[in-house]
């Protein structure tokens, strides 16, 4: 992970009370961004990052992204564009992908997921590295761990106090 979602998530703190993170989770066929691409929806309507190269793709995201914050509950995209759809709206690639879009309260300092990415940065910036894994599917679906590159990990496969339980 860069520090771009760090800085990200600095630049909408003072300005966002809610954001949705999303992250593109899986790609089928030929997209424009690998897994791992970031974007940030805040409650006002303010986008950082992308998870494709925008247009529709993005924009279902960002419509999607709503729900999430106001539900507080977090959603497993699957975005479809087949290639000949893929041509008529002028994009160069077709196929199909995954985007996980979660609520992050940025008013809370005890939200659950801005706590693992503070914890991430500050390591970070110590000179670390680390990982967080979400679950994705199942009862626990946006349950997370954080992994470090000192082979330790801080939480287990719990769901995040500040989501709904299941």
């Amino acid at each position: 992970m860069t520090t771009e979602l760090f800085e990200h998530l600095d630049r909408l703190r003072n300005a966002e009370g809610k954001v949705a993170l999303a992250t593109l989770v899986n790609t089928r066929g030929t997209t424009p961004r690998k897994e791992g691409a970031k974007m940030l929806v805040g409650e006002g309507g303010r986008v950082l990052g992308s998870v494709t190269i925008g247009g529709c793709v993005d924009a279902q995201v960002i419509e999607e992204s709503a729900s999430v914050i106001s539900a507080h509950k977090p959603r497993l995209l699957q975005l479809d564009l087949g290639d000949e759809e893929a041509w008529e709206i002028g994009l160069t690639c077709g196929g199909t992908i995954e985007v996980f879009v979660e609520p992050v309260d940025l008013e809370k300092p005890d939200d659950a997921t801005l706590a693992l990415y503070e914890r991430l940065k500050a390591h970070a910036e110590a000179g670390g590295r680390g990982a967080i894994l979400t679950r994705l599917e199942g009862a626990r679906d946006g349950a997370k761990m954080i992994a470090f590159d000192a082979a330790s990990t801080r939480g287990r496969w719990a769901m995040p106090p500040s989501m709904p339980r299941p």
